[in-house]
């Protein structure tokens, strides 16, 4: 059935034990990528304000969503496998492991749409989501992934930032069930608590920023609040940005009920 094969989707994505240390290699910095200037440079667009974005897209993430502005799964995964391989370090390779686990849950059929200051409202399923480099849509069996172009001032188009809506793609079937399994409910509970936990750790840091003598800064936890905000990001956020893993994740633990606490498996083997 679709619901068990979610389900195992969710529980080998959350449960895969690549073991990364701290100091491994990671994706080199992506280089600056100036938005396209006229004369006349409009400020906005129906999909959003535009202006320098404050995060940098990689230039090589963005060609090839130029080449394909609407992409197949399948030419998304081919090009991040391509480019994981290309990255030396093991958490590169970690990241290969949560793609392939990632694909047992997405629909074949998913599309990768690439926007652009051109585009229209229309053309996508669910409508815009504000302040978002990316975002999954989902409209009863209709499926795409909207990713800004650098001309948008909250693009910052990254392998993390494709990786991170894959990962709410193949997982969204069991998140969002009404009716989940009992094994499904489980984890879900457990996500819960965890998320729980993880927001309490993030207001802990977000009291720390600007302290004297404090370690962390807003820069270091930027985004944080949005990734405890549901369990659908707090999953994405865990198992694809390493700020969050190393500052969240690695403070944040439970006693699991479900095959050795699968998810802090999964985002601590990073």
């Amino acid at each position: 059935p679709a619901e068990s094969a979610a389900a195992a989707t969710l529980d080998k994505l959350l449960g895969h034990t690549a073991s990364v240390d701290a100091t491994d290699t990671a994706a080199p910095a992506p280089r600056k990528i100036e938005p396209t200037k006229t004369k006349a440079s409009p400020t906005s667009s129906e999909i959003g304000p535009l202006g320098e974005p404050a995060s940098q897209s990689d230039p090589t993430v963005v060609a090839f969503f130029e080449a394909n502005p609407e992409a197949s799964v399948k030419e998304v995964v081919d090009f991040l496998e391509r480019s994981l391989r290309a990255v030396k370090g093991d958490y590169a390779q970690a990241h290969i492991q949560l793609l392939r686990a990632a694909l047992l849950g997405v629909n074949s059929n998913l599309k990768f749409k690439y926007l652009t200051p051109t585009s229209k409202v229309s053309e996508t399923l669910n409508g815009v989501q504000d302040e978002s480099r990316g975002w999954y849509s989902l409209r009863g069996t209709d499926e795409a992934i909207y990713l800004l172009s650098p001309e948008f001032l909250h693009s910052g188009l990254t392998l993390e930032t494709v990786l991170h809506e894959l990962v709410h793609a193949g997982v969204t079937s069991v998140v969002r069930d009404p009716n989940p399994s009992a094994d499904a409910k489980q984890l879900l509970e457990e996500l819960e608590t965890l998320r729980s936990k993880a927001q309490d750790v993030v207001a802990s840091l977000q009291k720390e920023v600007g302290k004297p003598g404090a370690t962390v800064t807003q820069e270091d936890i930027d985004g944080f609040n949005k990734a405890t905000v549901s369990i659908d990001e707090f999953i994405a956020w865990g198992m694809t940005n390493r700020k969050f893993q190393n500052r969240v994740i690695a403070k944040t633990s439970i006693q699991s009920k479900t095959r050795k606490n699968a998810l802090l498996v999964g985002m601590k083997a990073f």
